[in-house]
């Protein structure tokens, strides 16, 4: 056949795709895809590469999901619920097999209708569940494999995994060998077992054992009174932070430690209302080792104990409350504590300590209010009836500034406002937490312009500002460093010079003395844009689209002046479409888009020339199409 033929203007859709975007050449971003009731995740999923995002629009979906490949660091692939909206993903089965590295799910509500079944099983590695819904099991929420790592669940809510009396149900366990985990700021209750469990058989080494956890900013409880176990159970971790979490209403122990779990520090947390606070237990023939309680505050613990220890080593407990529980302060028996410190706690309203064991504890510089020290007595105690809360009827167990535990602490190296640290968990004029009152971003020219102003603050080093081209993967650009109890300025700015791409996220990393973290909000900046919509010749051109050459793909470069839809297409000179991109929603600016020179088949195209063309739209109109030809070479 002979003649030329100018690409005719198609309404396309695709049934594969292996197109990539790059934003600025530098950071890669893909298509932006959408899912509605009707149709399967899954078959969207499979088409999924490396930087793209799916939309789920609001509806039930009565699926199982299945990851069909990895993403890669800094191009997670995205699957999250559409702006304003909420899917649901239900069955009667395991709802989400998280098995593949650097994937993101995002504000999905998962409900497993009383399926026997865990909900979610993770067995990868660089992945989050964020902002999602877990509910409505009889067994798992989350189930961690060995093999999982460098897993985050953070700002989930799971609850309601009930199976029946003496069978557990789990808002999350994790199996021993798991690395890294981090669950952080959730809401997990009313499970039938524990709301996290950290797995292990006696019959594991410690060497075995998941590590380095943190659990951080969540809130536990149960309203299922005996039919809920424990907020937190841990058999076998070897280095956990807990921090920052607030566990209540278990007819339970609130905590407990066994099976030779170590190196564990517990930090910031509230545990109230329950029949028992922490144990830590001798168990498998293993001690615990390396535990570490400081400024956690106990209180309305009803039955049995606030603290017990048996069969532990190296324990310190460091500016601790243990208040207005009628049951043993601190128990010790069994194997007791073979080593370990106890200072500047403060322990108020409280029955008396029970030592039955060895206790091997040099414990001095402690407040007795109304409660017996007996052998956990020491030098430079204070004893008497009222410690002179602000308000303990409201449970604000912060010290009046008349509080005879003022001052009355010895240094440990930790911060303080007086001539020497207060006891128990809260320090008088070092109160208020830090709080940003304003984070705001701008462009100054070539540069992009963060200020921010920070209340009254604690004690902490200073700010980290992260930076992000995908929203999701942060590095630190800078550290400035504060302290406040050096009366630091309250307004700061930062200038990053080297913004050399089109969209960025930008936050805040705050870090105390003690090496706590919290993290501002994120906020988004579009770099201006280009002044006209253009199309420009891809490079290299032509290009060798075959399996031996060194450069595989050719590189389609295209600036927008808007946010649009983005519709790219390959033709022949008969108008024939080779391969097409749907509905590529992308901001402003410079994009480059790479194609591997394979038609919809996946077959490489033949040699010769062909015609690229964009079509860009909005609410459906198009507002700008333009189209170039390049060469295919063998």
């Amino acid at each position: 056949m002979s003649g030329r033929q100018t690409a005719r203007g198609l309404h396309l859709c695709i049934k594969h795709l292996s197109f990539v975007f790059c934003l600025c050449a530098i950071n890669a971003i893909a298509g932006t895809f959408i899912v509605k009731p009707g149709e399967s995740i899954n078959d969207k999923l499979k088409s999924l590469q490396p930087g793209d995002t799916l939309l789920v629009r609001a509806g039930t979906y009565n699926e199982s999901l299945s990851l069909p490949r990895d993403g890669e660091s800094g191009k997670r692939i995205v699957v999250k619920a559409y702006p304003n909206e909420k899917p649901i993903i239900a069955n009667a089965s395991t709802l989400l097999t998280l098995n593949k590295q650097w994937w993101l799910m995002q504000g999905l509500i998962f409900d497993q209708q009383g399926a026997a079944s865990d909900a979610i099983k993770i067995s990868g590695s660089n992945s989050t569940l964020r902002g999602c819904e877990i509910r409505n099991g009889k067994k798992d929420g989350i189930d961690g494999d060995k093999g999982s790592t460098n897993i985050t669940i953070e700002n989930c809510v799971i609850h309601d995994f009930v199976n029946q009396p003496g069978v557990d149900a789990h808002g999350i366990v994790v199996d021993p060998g798991a690395i890294g985990w981090k669950i952080l700021k959730n809401k997990i209750y009313n499970c039938g077992g524990d709301c996290i469990q950290l797995y292990a058989e006696d019959t594991h080494a410690v060497s075995e054992y998941s590590k380095n956890f943190t659990i951080s900013g969540n809130v536990f409880y149960t309203t299922l009174g005996d039919n809920s176990e424990n907020a937190l159970d841990f058999k076998g971790i070897d280095g956990c932070l807990v921090d920052g979490n607030e566990l209540y209403g278990f007819q339970n122990k609130a905590w407990v430690v066994q099976k030779g779990c170590r190196n564990i520090t517990a930090s910031n947390n509230l545990i109230h209302d329950s029949e028992r606070g922490i144990e830590f237990r001798g168990e498998g023939g293993k001690s615990q080792e390396n535990i570490k309680l400081v400024r956690n505050v106990l209180y309305n613990i009803q039955q049995f104990y606030v603290l017990k220890f048996d069969y532990v080593a190296n324990v310190e407990l460091y500016h601790n409350t243990l208040v207005n529980s009628p049951v043993t302060a601190i128990r010790v028996e069994g194997q007791g504590i073979s080593s370990g410190k106890m200072q500047n706690n403060l322990i108020a309203n409280c029955g008396d300590v029970s030592v039955s064991a060895t206790f091997n504890v040099t414990s001095d510089h402690n407040g007795w209010f109304k409660t017996d020290a007996g052998e956990m007595a020491g030098t430079g105690d204070v004893s008497g009836a009222d410690p002179d809360f602000v308000n303990a009827a409201q449970a604000n167990f912060r010290l009046a500034a008349t509080s005879p535990a003022k001052d009355k602490g010895v240094n440990l190296g930790l911060p303080y406002a007086g001539a020497r640290p207060d006891l128990g968990a809260y320090e008088i004029g070092m109160t208020t937490p830090v709080k940003l009152k304003r984070l705001s971003i701008e462009q100054h020219g070539a540069a992009i312009l963060l200020r921010w102003e920070a209340g009254s603050a604690r004690d902490f080093w200073g700010f980290a500002i992260e930076r992000s081209t995908n929203g999701q993967d942060y590095f630190e650009r800078k550290f400035i460093e504060t302290l406040a109890h050096d009366k630091p300025q309250t307004l700061y700015e930062y200038v990053d010079r080297e913004a050399t791409a089109e969209h960025y996220w930008y936050r805040l990393r705050l870090m105390d003395l003690n090496g706590q973290i919290e993290y501002s909000d994120a906020v988004e900046i579009f770099l201006a844009a280009p002044s006209t919509f253009a199309l420009h010749q891809n490079f290299p051109n032509p290009f060798p689209a075959n399996s031996t050459a060194l450069q595989t793909s050719t590189q389609i470069v295209f600036d927008l002046t808007a946010p649009v839809e983005v519709r790219v297409t390959i033709h022949n000179l008969l108008g024939q479409t080779v391969r097409a991109l749907q509905s590529i929603v992308l901001p402003a600016g410079r994009h480059t888009l790479a194609w591997d020179g394979r038609n919809e088949r996946g077959e490489r195209v033949a040699a010769g020339l062909y015609v690229y063309r964009i079509l860009a739209l909005q609410s459906g109109a198009t507002v700008w199409t333009a189209a170039r030809a390049l060469t295919v070479v063998r």
